[in-house]
């Protein structure tokens, strides 16, 4: 088994452990931890994508989306919890996330852009980069105030 493969078998083990728990990942793949600093957690959104493609926050968190792109896009949850108005390049869109979930979105001028919001009560960050069988891992991260 590889390396990669112990480390998401690891995190996906505490997830369903844990509920309410979300297991940001430091690759490319799983979320990604709010952004250190004042404000809310920020998605750029260019002219083919969103990035980061995944982000993580806790319930009661929002995410604030920034059109950095020459073209309009809207924010529209798949499931239809949010939808912004046509974002000219520049303008922002925030949206406040109340429960844990996962929250689909897309650009309903360009289907193809599409993100993903995940919502939880925790958020755990793993540290390590290669795990071997029983190898210790350093968790960081942030719970919701209450």
């Amino acid at each position: 088994m590889s390396t990669r493969l112990r480390r998401v078998s690891l995190l996906a083990g505490l997830g369903a452990v844990l509920p309410g728990v979300a297991l940001a990942q430091q690759d490319h793949d799983g979320p990604h931890p709010p952004s250190g600093g004042d404000g809310p957690p920020r998605v750029a959104v260019s002219a083919t994508a969103v990035d980061p493609k995944r982000v993580g926050v806790l319930a009661g968190e929002r995410v604030e989306w920034v059109n950095a792109s020459i073209r309009q896009h809207t924010i529209t949850a798949r499931e239809g919890q949010f939808d912004s108005p046509r974002l000219r390049p520049g303008q922002r869109f925030s949206h406040p996330f109340a429960a844990a979930g996962s929250f689909a979105y897309y650009c309903r001028i360009h289907p193809n852009i599409t993100g993903i919001v995940d919502v939880a009560n925790v958020l755990l960050h793993a540290s390590a980069s290669r795990l071997v069988r029983g190898d210790a891992v350093a968790l960081a991260g942030r719970v919701r105030p209450g």
